[in-house]
């Protein structure tokens, strides 16, 4: 059996289809009752109007005056039909889902920033995908973000340092400087090879927020929860990390140096 509604809304304004930034269109409605009379008593009294489908919602607040409502879409919203609902004095208008207004393309094509995200209605919405949760706790598992053995870095960095202070001790006893780089190693040569070895470990085109492991490790601390493409690096890395500590840094060094 169909029944009346309790309450119902009667448009007096405005359309049922709009383009997407179109700021200035306004809409009414007049807040009735069961048998379609004006509801006077909520007269200055604050509504909120809702516009939904199943993408989300927003919310408008505005003043009920001479029983009707008004407003304007003041959001760039996402293409769609969207359900009108008006809640005002505990009512919740209209009891049905008649009132509806459709938001068309604009040929202006709007970034995503631009576009205004909507409240989510369900709470499946709210959670991120589980691969990248599992990958996630996967990657803390290996050593809280993948802690590094520095054991072999911190020999080879000793073996670089005594080559340096050797080099430095040389030059600073020749007079020419047209004879540094004929048998020892400049200060931009050990810059570029530090950066290759940078590069090599976090990968090309890294952003610069995200361009050393402690920003990285930072900002899932935080409690940020990192896109499909920062766990597919972080993994990628962590195979990177485990090579690197097998290597024998100060063999392959003294090597390339005989």
């Amino acid at each position: 059996m169909i029944g009346n509604n309790s309450t119902n809304l009667n448009q007096t304004k405005g359309g049922e289809v709009i383009k997407q930034g179109d700021f200035s269109s306004l809409f009414e409605f007049e807040l009735l009752d069961y048998d379609n009379q004006k509801i006077t008593s909520l007269d200055g009294q604050t509504a909120k109007v809702r516009l939904g489908n199943s993408k989300g919602k927003i919310e408008i607040e505005t003043l009920v005056e001479k029983s009707k409502v008004s407003f304007k879409i003041g959001k760039v919203l996402p293409v769609g039909i969207y359900q009108i609902e008006i809640e005002a004095g505990n009512y919740v208008f209209p009891s049905d889902k008649s009132a509806k207004v459709d938001v068309i393309q604009s040929i202006e094509e709007y970034t995503s920033k631009q576009v205004e995200g909507l409240e989510k209605e369900s709470e499946k919405d709210n959670f991120p995908e589980l691969v990248d949760l599992y990958n996630l706790a996967n990657l803390k598992r290996q050593g809280e973000i993948m802690s590094l053995n520095t054991e072999r870095i911190t020999r080879f960095a000793q073996a670089v340092g005594l080559d340096i202070k050797e080099i430095k001790r040389d030059l600073a006893n020749k007079a020419e400087k047209s004879e540094v780089g004929q048998g020892g190693i400049t200060q931009q040569q050990l810059d570029t090879a530090i950066q290759g070895v940078k590069t090599a470990i976090l990968g090309e085109g890294v952003p610069e927020e995200l361009d050393t492991l402690k920003e990285i490790v930072d900002k899932i601390k935080a409690g940020e929860t990192p896109d499909s493409a920062i766990i597919a690096k972080l993994t990628e890395l962590g195979g990177k990390i485990t090579d690197f500590e097998n290597l024998d840094l100060v063999a392959t060094y003294t090597t390339a140096k005989e």
